[in-house]
């Protein structure tokens, strides 16, 4: 049989209309090569979820040249937040209980092929770990800037020749009476004495108000004090003129408070005037009665056969002006 002739034998020379494939060959074929590229486990910090007694951390093995396009600070910023991460819920967790953050930006963490039921993609993994990256960063600034403040306030806490600076301290004293007014239950009571500690010197008071409860249905006999305490030192004493002025730790406070039935007291106050003016100070003192006339009863910081006083003076730091 013949072959037959076509019908558009007159046009047989004129070119064809047709439809041209635009679709990117290539393209195509790189993505048909990407499907036979093995996967590569992407480096994971681990985090044990299972409460055990002792957590356990591994670390993946260290990433090779190819690999380290994370850098040296998302490794560390990793292992940081990771640490925290069991409290914030920031990073993804694997159906064996392990909290698993990665630490390559550009390799999120391999899961399966398709993100579970209830899971979340890879996509919102990876935005969620550089979403906790950016925490942590701004975690790791707020803790510098506050430590380089402690230390600053450390070292202003003391002056120069180690005195004591403008933290809180504590002065202790002895004190014992010193006068016998005509009614020796009525004030005034003067008492000298010694202050030792951060402010040693000479101490001086005087108790200004003295009122004992009379209710004779009160099961403790309480007694209302007001005084004024005042520490010189040895520089105050030599020149009056200087004391509490140029770096001189001399103060008088007012105090208020009370002594129960034994004599051991608990006052309040202020310094009113030299160093630390304004400063909140807390006094405690209990007292001690000699055995006989030869006794010392607060041993070498007070005369012998006297009834003495030994008390602490807490004093805070001075106000800001």
């Amino acid at each position: 049989m013949g072959a037959v002739l076509p019908a558009d034998v007159i046009d047989l020379d004129q070119p064809q209309i047709g439809f041209v494939d635009e679709r990117r060959g290539l393209q195509g074929v790189a993505r048909t090569l990407a499907a036979h590229v093995p996967d590569r486990e992407p480096a994971q910090f681990g985090v044990d979820q299972r409460d055990e007694p002792v957590e356990r951390v591994g670390l993946a093995p260290a990433p090779g040249k190819e690999e380290r396009r994370g850098g040296l600070a998302g490794f560390h910023v990793a292992v940081f937040y990771a640490s925290a991460s069991q409290f914030l819920g920031r990073c993804p967790f694997s159906r064996s209980g392990y909290a698993l953050c990665n630490w390559d930006r550009q390799a999120p963490v391999a899961q399966s092929a398709g993100p579970a039921i209830g899971r979340r993609s890879d996509k919102e993994e990876h935005m969620t770990f550089l979403d906790s990256r950016r925490h942590a960063r701004t975690c790791a600034a707020v803790m510098t800037l506050l430590l380089s403040a402690a230390i600053s306030a450390d070292q202003g806490d003391t002056d120069h020749g180690n005195r004591p600076g403008n933290r809180p301290l504590t002065v202790s004293f002895t004190k014992w009476r010193v006068n016998v007014p005509a009614d020796p239950s009525q004030p005034p009571f003067d008492f000298d004495g010694k202050a030792h500690g951060p402010v040693a010197g000479t101490f001086v008071a005087e108790v200004l108000q003295r009122q004992a409860v009379t209710f004779t249905k009160f099961r403790n006999r309480l007694t209302r004090l007001e005084a004024v305490y005042e520490v010189q030192t040895e520089a105050c004493v030599a020149a009056p003129e200087t004391c509490g002025l140029d770096g001189d730790h001399s103060f008088t406070a007012l105090i208020r408070g009370g002594q129960d039935a034994a004599a051991s007291g608990r006052l309040d106050g202020v310094i009113l005037a030299g160093w630390r003016t304004g400063a909140r100070v807390h006094v405690e003192f209990d007292r001690h009665i000699p055995i006989g006339p030869t006794d010392f009863a607060c041993g070498d910081n007070a005369p012998m056969g006297t009834v003495c006083f030994e008390g602490t003076m807490r004093i805070g730091s001075a106000p800001k002006k």
